[in-house]
């Protein structure tokens, strides 16, 4: 779990798979890089990631992780380790794999520079779902790399669907407050990850009541619109890593995320899905959407261009298989 080599001119970085990518973002940082992709939690590995072929909130313009991989070494089932670049059919089969070719030792990726180790963000409500749609594709709307939004399953009515839309773009120096001076520039030190570990929080806290609560509040408390809030790259990115043991709040069975891809112009099976959610009352609190752009070559890679939309779920939630299912055959309809 090392950093092999870091060129910090080259703008490119050799490191053993199982380095997470939350201590990789923070050695980059410190040298003003920074990844091309990043996906919504830092907990992941580099092989995972890449296993996976990741992608983040810049899809539409930066792809998935896959694309930034120069060369892998892989451990194959002959017992031989390859180096494998891409344009070959086992990167394409490797990248999105999940293992399937073989065990990862360690991946080169290319980087890409930043100024500062801050994120501008721009935050705005939507009332329904297709006032959020209409934001997400807004004119001016792909000025800013990062774009996601939260949506509150539990609204219903007039309200169906409605969320938040967040933005952002990592801030240049100029968007420093005058008085941060060298304090808020990259470090060139890293510091150790100090957050807590351990179990902080009770068990199955996330019942319909609560959530819908919760849900209220994170609507209400977004603010209309703003621009320019300067947050760090670990509360924009991964702000839902700052609960280690997050998951517990779904019940001891744990979670089932479920996520689907639909192209553009088929914006209404979207609608279904999230109508079908809000009817049920699930008790939903981790809802995002996002845009996707060209998919990559990988051959199991999950990205199509379209709208990407993943929910969590309790596991324990009754006939929740059934209702899956039921969802299934809304988006392949």
């Amino acid at each position: 779990d090392r950093v092999r080599a870091l060129d910090e001119e080259g703008a490119t970085v050799r490191c053993d798979a199982g380095v997470a990518l939350d201590r990789l973002l923070r050695i980059l940082l410190s040298r003003g890089l920074f990844l091309p992709v990043v996906p919504g939690t830092g907990r992941v590995t580099v092989g995972g990631a890449i296993g996976s072929d990741v992608h983040g909130q810049d899809h539409p313009e930066a792809g998935s992780l896959a694309r930034h991989v120069e060369a892998l070494e892989l451990l194959t089932a002959d017992g031989e380790v390859r180096t494998v670049t891409p344009g070959t059919a086992l990167f394409d089969a490797t990248t999105g794999g999940l293992g399937l070719t073989g065990v990862i030792l360690s991946a080169t990726l290319r980087l890409k520079r930043v100024a500062t180790p801050l994120v501008s963000v721009s935050t705005e409500r939507a009332t329904d779902l297709d006032d959020l749609l209409a934001r997400f594709t807004a004119a001016g709307s792909d000025r800013t790399p990062y774009a996601s939004a939260w949506i509150d399953l539990l609204a219903r009515g007039r309200a169906t669907g409605r969320g938040v839309l967040t933005r952002g773009e990592h801030a240049p120096p100029s968007a420093l407050p005058a008085h941060a001076g060298r304090t808020m520039r990259a470090p060139r030190t890293v510091e150790p990850d100090r957050r807590p570990t351990g179990p902080l929080l009770p068990g199955g806290l996330l019942g319909r009541t609560a959530t819908a609560l919760l849900n209220e509040v994170r609507y209400r408390s977004a603010p209309r619109a703003r621009t320019g809030e300067l947050r760090t790259t670990a509360a924009f990115f991964h702000a839902s890593d700052a609960l280690p043991d997050a998951n517990r709040l779904y019940g001891r069975a744990g979670l089932v995320r479920y996520r689907f891809t639909v192209g553009y112009g088929q914006e209404e099976t979207l609608h279904r899905v999230v109508r079908r959610i809000s009817a049920r009352r699930c008790p939903a609190f981790r809802a995002g959407l996002q845009r996707f752009g060209s998919g990559g070559a990988g051959l199991l890679s999950f990205p199509a261009p379209g709208w990407t939309f993943a929910v969590d779920l309790p596991a324990a939630l009754p006939g929740l298989a059934r209702f899956l299912d039921g969802l299934d055959d809304e988006v392949a309809a």
